[in-house]
């Protein structure tokens, strides 16, 4: 099995990196990323928990689902469904 892990220091106020991460909206405007949509809105909050996600990659498309959401400082999200298939553990 491959791990990956990340680690970046982004010189922005936390609450604006969080918003820009957390909502479904943004994700266009990263590099890779050719389409993203709310599949379903969260219980509480529109990209919180419960909420689903389609993000196209290009040769990668996934349908992922948040599964915590702690405002402004993390969140976390399970991959349920890609192309092509990947086993994944939560982000």
């Amino acid at each position: 099995m491959i791990t990956v892990t990340v680690q970046r220091t982004i010189g922005a106020p936390r609450e604006k990196v969080f918003a820009a991460l957390t909502d479904h909206a943004n994700y266009a405007r990263f590099p890779g990323i050719k389409a993203s949509k709310l599949t379903k809105a969260g219980r509480k909050e529109r990209n919180g928990v419960g909420a689903e996600r389609f993000v196209d990659a290009g040769l990668l498309r996934v349908h992922e689902k948040i599964t915590a959401y702690d405002a402004p400082a993390s969140f976390s999200y399970q991959i349920f469904q890609s192309f092509p298939p990947l086993l994944h553990q939560g982000g």
